[in-house]
């Protein structure tokens, strides 16, 4: 039931003066592997990723943005939950959104909301649409490589499923209603 393997490639351009976000694949896996261990074992609790999304909508009242919007998935959840407690449920469930929502912000990405056990994102392209649809091509190999290496280790070290992810993309200019 694992998703397919895919590599994630290195540089991203800078969001709102920022510095651009480190995108070392591998670094990405450690990072989540550290976070999933500690809600697996302490139930930790995450932070918020809407704040920033928040200010970037609101700044762009009635506009139309160039924007990549990805979408991705939790394929399988709903057997899940037929199958298993409602904690180890929860436990995945919080684990693969905020897990996910990291990996975009790396990509310099915003989260727009979480819908049940999926993850809405979008990607800037006010100065270039092509590299934001590239940086959402490039958040979504390392969601996959997340998943495959950063989250079903440690989910099989205590007997969980492994987890797999639909992720889609569309990129355009949408218009900013609030």
């Amino acid at each position: 039931m694992g998703g397919s393997r895919a590599a994630a490639a290195g540089g991203v351009g800078s969001r709102g003066g920022r510095a651009a976000a480190a995108t070392d694949a591998d670094s990405i896996v450690t990072s989540i592997q550290t976070r999933v261990w500690r809600s697996l074992k302490k139930g930790h609790t995450y932070e918020s990723p809407f704040d920033e999304s928040d200010a970037f909508l609101r700044s762009h009242v009635l506009e139309k943005v160039d924007m990549a919007v990805l979408y991705t998935d939790l394929v399988g959840s709903t057997a899940m939950t037929l199958e298993m407690s409602e904690e180890r449920v929860a436990s995945i469930i919080s684990s693969f959104v905020h897990e996910m929502s990291y990996v975009v912000r790396q990509y310099n990405g915003y989260v727009l909301k979480f819908v049940g056990d999926a993850v809405i994102a979008y990607f800037d392209g006010t100065n270039d649409a092509l590299m934001a649809a590239d940086r959402a091509v490039e958040c979504a190999k390392s969601m996959i490589r997340a998943v495959d290496e950063g989250i079903n280790p440690l989910l099989n070290q205590y007997d969980y499923p492994d987890l797999s992810a639909k992720i889609g993309i569309d990129s355009g200019k949408v218009l900013v209603v609030r």
